[in-house]
């Protein structure tokens, strides 16, 4: 399978290991600079995503730039006919998210998001743990998600920036995997959600 991905940063990296080691090709890589585009040293540089789609007609494009971005180059590779693997969060707004759904409806093409928690093997087996019963009844789920990175402006400097982080910064970001973990082992979807905030300074 031919693809492409849009980014260029650390978490790109990673795709574009998978992509080989699960037989496929990286084709072209977008990013922020031609010159960034072209350090990854995969596949051809591109730094526009409409022109790399016109170019490249890759099979599959994943998106793996900062998030406020994910609707629209999601959207565009939909729309150039490629399936679409997109990094979390989805988009940063539900009206984004209903827009991507039905761009990948129109275009006859697969959307999935990259949730990667799902694939550790503590995760699975709690997962199978709960459908098994073996836990008994579920009433509640609590858990914290910790991780040093987020404080981190310099190595992480977008989720310090509302215009590419998203209104809810780091949060969004990092949270996502924890609600979808919630749900993804439950077996049931979140339906209120209650949450309070303290910043030490």
């Amino acid at each position: 399978m031919r693809a492409a991905i849009i980014g260029s940063g650390y978490i790109a990296r990673v795709h574009a290991r998978l992509i080989g080691e699960l037989g496929g090709e990286v084709v072209a890589v977008v990013g922020r600079t031609l010159g960034a585009a072209q350090a990854f040293g995969i596949g051809r540089a591109h730094y526009k995503v409409e022109a790399m789609l016109r170019a490249e007609k890759p099979d599959v494009v994943h998106v793996c730039s900062p998030n406020t971005f994910h609707a629209e180059q999601s959207i565009a590779a939909f729309r150039a006919g490629a399936h679409v693997l997109c990094e979390k969060p989805m988009a940063t707004s539900g009206d984004d998210c209903r827009r991507m759904i039905d761009a990948a409806d129109q275009a006859g093409r697969v959307g999935a998001i990259a949730y990667c928690y799902r694939g550790y093997p503590l995760v699975r087996e709690l997962r199978r743990l709960v459908r098994t019963g073996d836990f008994g009844e579920l009433w509640r789920v609590t858990g914290l998600y910790l991780s040093q990175d987020v404080f981190d402006p310099e190595k992480y400097v977008w989720h310090f920036t509302p215009g590419l982080c998203g209104p809810s910064y780091a949060l969004f970001d990092f949270g996502v995997h924890w609600l979808d973990l919630v749900q993804y082992i439950s077996g049931r979807p979140i339906e209120e959600i209650f949450a309070r905030f303290h910043t030490r300074r």
